[in-house]
């Protein structure tokens, strides 16, 4: 089956956002390819994803329409990718692309996982950033991370897995 499907969509930074993405998304493959674990992990990716961004994004001082979901599914690989202004003013975004980086220096997504899991076990409970759902998009979503901030102060984080990895 030749597959091409795009989707590139500014998002409102309200939670039920992520959740109304993920279930249409999920519903989207698990029709295409009847394969629930593949449309449910694609959909835990995009959910995490976004929810990263609603929580970490700057909603006060920058526009709206700078929050952008884009979905790239292709016979080779599917692709998520989430940008959303942020404040730098705040740690937060040398955090996050601290954290993808974090994750690339393991062998494999699953000991990044387990090593995250032991931080946040043994981390303060007022700890503001767990970057726990990036770990959980590497592990159980099987997807690669990349992110960087561009001049606007827009942070773009994309998450690639190859199809046959499914």
């Amino acid at each position: 089956m030749e597959v091409d499907i795009k989707l590139n969509t500014p998002l409102g930074q309200e939670w039920e956002s992520a959740e109304s993405l993920r279930v249409a998304i999920v519903g989207c493959l698990e029709a295409l390819f009847r394969d629930r674990d593949f449309g449910q992990a694609v959909g835990m990716v995009s959910r995490e994803l976004v929810e990263n961004a609603i929580k970490y994004g700057d909603w006060e001082h920058s526009d709206p329409s700078l929050f952008q979901f884009s979905f790239i599914l292709t016979n080779d690989e599917i692709i998520v990718q989430v940008s959303n202004p942020v404040s730098t003013d705040e740690n937060t975004p040398k955090e996050l692309l601290d954290a993808i980086d974090w994750i690339k220096q393991f062998s494999s997504p699953a000991e990044a996982y387990m090593a995250r899991m032991q931080q946040v076990a043994e981390q303060p409970k007022d700890s503001k950033l767990s970057c726990l759902g990036l770990v959980r998009v590497a592990y159980e979503g099987n997807f690669e991370l990349d992110a960087y901030m561009d001049d606007n102060n827009v942070i773009h984080i994309k998450a690639t897995s190859k199809i046959e990895n499914r």
